[in-house]
């Protein structure tokens, strides 16, 4: 009985012990897995404006987000990306729009995030700016026609300005115009202040908040045209009987924001019907030409012009000439184009020497004027041995000219000299009779068309056709015309040189001028070659087309009574550098044999 009762107690025990082992085992060891965490999403940036970047990320406890999905508000679809930001254009259409943007992640088992991140966006309040780029200024005082220009800038990120607003006083009405339509255009103002306001306008409809403004006074219709006189002649001058004269001008209404009419100027010659502030028009009738050629024969000549505004303001000219067979009795004037401030001794020395007059009397004009100065010795010497200067300090009018038959020009092409030459009536006086001969560097900045076609010459650019450029430094100036003689120099660059007009126009041609017998002549139509330049590197391998011309004379007149009229030399190069002797030598055999001095 007793083991009985043991035994049951202790498979009692052992029953109870397995029973809590069993349940120890099945806590440590559920059986079924915990269901999947959902990732969370954030949104870590947002730029809003024109150009918009979000960026975003998420996290997932119990794995990783793999891809986002995103949409804004209104987007019929999600957009799948493995990104981290994407950028967005035009987001908005105006300044006061407002956008939402919603993204979610989706983890590495294909869960998503089922409360997506979201913003609220609004544009940036960047706004353009606005200038008056012209215009009447603050205060100023003008006719009652006037115009503005303006301009603007939008400073956000692909922004840019649409349009403009503009009004003339009055804050409540404005006139829009597209952003290429920058001016606006006021006639008929009433006398008195007014006030104009721009502000620009950017593409998401934002003006600026501070427009541009300008207020001035309108002084009614009390404003005109300013003309300025372009012609080589001045009211009361003189010009030469028989040459063509071109009146030439320009005028604007800008001094008082006017604007010129679409045909502003009407002229005339020797007819003074219309000419006053009445809006007729004078003999040519209203017109958009700036110049006006004529041929006056001798005697009292009057020229007539007329410009109106939009506004019919009219602005008169009036240019009285005498037109006169030119006396030719004074013999030779050499115009000095060359500054003895910047060449100093160069200069100084070949005034000095006689070397571009010989032993011809002459009288001097001198462009810049110094040469009045006793501190010029070169000059003053020559003044003391009788020589006249006779002024300067700018070009030489038809009043002075008329009075010469022979012009030496000492061009240089620096410090002005080249804008004194085509202000005076250089082809005028050509065609009067007058004889010019013309010593530069840059030969070919001094002659127009004009006078390249009277020389019968085309320029070049050492071996570049089409383009005197800055020409070439010469080795050599060969003289290639019976009388004259060889003109060694150095430093003679800048140096333009010229074929085409029928010289050198072959390699024979070339050839003959290469080994010159001294006694050909080579001519073209009524122009003929004096001076001509070989390649510094010119040997027997190289071919003859290296030869360049330097210098020309063109005789118009050659073989008639009249042989000694018109005549133009041109020699290229810095004259004050060639050896004077040699060069003074051919100045006296040009001025006495070409010129019949």
């Amino acid at each position: 009985m007793v083991n009985f009762h043991i035994n049951r107690l202790l498979l009692t025990g052992l029953m109870v012990i397995t029973v809590l082992l069993l349940f120890s085992c099945e806590a440590k060891n559920p059986g079924s897995p915990s269901p999947n965490q959902a990732p969370d999403t954030f949104i870590s940036v947002a730029s809003p404006g024109n150009v918009t970047t979000i960026s975003w990320y998420g996290t997932d406890k119990d794995g990783f987000a793999e891809v986002f999905y995103y949409q804004w508000d209104g987007d019929a679809d999600w957009t799948r990306t493995e990104t981290l930001s994407a950028t967005f254009n035009d987001v908005f259409t105006s300044i006061e729009d407002m956008r939402t943007f919603y993204v979610y992640a989706e983890d590495n088992i294909g869960e998503r995030d089922a409360t997506p991140a979201s913003v609220t966006l609004t544009p940036s309040d960047a706004r353009p700016e606005t200038k008056i780029t012209s215009g009447p200024d603050f205060g100023s005082k003008t006719g009652e026609d006037v115009t503005f220009a303006f301009s603007g800038e939008d400073f956000d990120a692909g922004g840019a300005v649409t349009s403009f607003m503009y009004t003339m006083d009055d804050l409540s009405t404005w006139i829009t115009v597209p952003v290429d339509v920058n001016w606006a255009r006021f006639e008929g103002l009433s006398t008195g202040p007014h006030t104009f306001y721009v502000k620009a306008v950017d593409n998401l409809e934002a003006a600026d908040t501070s427009p541009a403004s300008r207020t001035f006074i309108v002084e009614g219709a009390t404003f005109t045209p300013a003309i300025t006189n372009l012609s080589p002649v001045s009211d009361g001058g003189g010009w030469f009987a028989g040459a063509t004269l071109v009146f030439r001008w320009n005028a604007d209404a800008n001094y008082y924001s006017g604007q010129l009419a679409v045909a502003p100027y009407s002229y005339s010659m020797n007819d003074a019907t219309n000419f006053d502030e009445s809006p007729k028009a004078l003999a040519s009738g209203w017109n958009t030409s700036t110049e006006f050629a004529v041929t006056p024969g001798a005697g009292d000549q009057t020229f007539y012009l007329k410009v109106r505004d939009t506004a019919g303001s009219i602005s008169l000219l009036k240019i009285g000439i005498s037109a006169a067979q030119p006396a030719f009795d004074k013999g030779i004037l050499v115009v000095n184009g060359v500054s003895s401030g910047a060449y100093g001794d160069e200069i100084e020395t070949a005034w000095a020497d006689k070397m571009y007059f010989g032993d011809y009397d002459v009288d001097i004009w001198d462009l810049f004027g110094t040469m009045s100065t006793p501190e010029v010795v070169a000059i003053a010497d020559l003044k003391a041995a009788g020589y006249d200067y006779i002024g300067g300090g700018g070009p030489c009018g038809p009043d002075v000219l008329k009075d010469y038959s022979t012009v030496i020009w000492l061009g240089n092409d620096y410090q002005g000299d080249l804008d004194d030459w085509l202000l005076s009536p250089i082809l005028p006086y050509l065609q009067a009779g007058g004889n010019v001969l013309l010593a530069s560097r840059l030969a070919a900045d001094f002659c127009d068309d004009n006078l390249t076609s009277y020389l019968n010459i085309g320029w070049r650019e050492g071996a570049a056709a089409g383009s005197a450029g800055n020409g070439v430094t010469l080795s050599e100036c060969k003289a290639v015309y019976p009388g004259l003689v060889d003109m060694p120099g150095a430093g003679l660059s800048l140096t333009n040189v010229f074929s085409g007009g029928g010289f050198m126009e072959d390699s024979s041609i070339d050839d003959n001028v290469t080994l010159w017998d001294g006694n050909t002549i080579f001519q073209s139509g009524s122009s003929f070659l004096l001076f001509a330049h070989r390649s510094s590197a010119y040997d027997a391998s190289y071919p003859f087309s290296y030869v360049r011309g330097i210098g020309v004379w063109a005789a118009p007149n050659f073989g008639t009574a009249d042989a000694n009229k018109g005549n133009f030399v041109l020699i290229g190069g810095r004259h004050y550098r060639y050896d004077h002797e040699p060069f003074k030598a051919n100045m006296s055999y040009i001025i006495g044999n070409f010129f019949g001095e």
